[in-house]
């Protein structure tokens, strides 16, 4: 339970500020703590653990972004550097911390949430939210490897640069996003 909640921190965290993915995932640990009966800090930890290291780490986040401009670094490094820091960091401080954590436990209180398991039709598809959450990495990481083999007149290169670019990569993740979340919602439309 608390690798997957690692993994989607990680996911959600690669493409959204640490504010937004909280609100969007606090929900789901709710629900989770509510349907298994697992202490909340136990689950909610290793999910708050990824968010938090994604926003320090990892480009486009305007905190690596902005150190890596001051130096003058290559975004695609930093996003790879930051990939290998990441991955120990989140193991110690969610689901390792999370287990000394949960002895202190209390209830969440009455009223504060009230779980609503949805039907398999008014969720995404899986593999729609995945490949959404993950394009910006995937865009950058392509420039950083055309940057590091390619010429710098390569018109393969200079494209990638541009859609590798954080900015350019997020806005086309929002392109994808809208349109698969409108590709499912018709879908349901359309059953009924």
């Amino acid at each position: 339970m608390q690798w997957a909640l690692v993994i989607t921190g990680l996911i959600v965290g690669l493409a959204m500020f640490f504010e937004v993915g909280f609100v969007l995932l606090l929900p789901l640990v709710f629900t989770i703590v509510a349907s298994s009966g697992l202490p909340l800090l136990y689950v909610g930890v290793p999910m708050v653990a990824a968010l938090s290291v994604t926003h320090c780490f990892l480009p486009p986040h305007p905190g690596p972004t902005a150190i890596a401009t001051i130096f003058e670094a290559n975004l695609g490094t930093t996003l790879l550097y930051g990939l290998i820091i990441t991955i120990p960091t989140v193991i110690v401080a969610g689901p390792l911390f999370s287990k000394l954590l949960a002895r202190f436990e209390k209830a969440p209180p009455e009223g504060l949430f009230n779980p609503h398991l949805f039907s398999e039709e008014e969720m995404p598809s899986f593999w729609n939210s995945i490949f959404a959450a993950v394009i910006p990495v995937i865009l950058m990481a392509i420039a950083a490897v055309c940057e590091i083999t390619l010429p710098k007149t390569n018109a393969v290169r200079v494209f990638f640069e541009f859609i590798g670019n954080p900015a350019v990569a997020l806005f086309i993740a929002i392109i994808i996003a809208i349109f698969y979340a409108g590709a499912d919602a018709t879908d349901v439309r359309l059953s009924r």
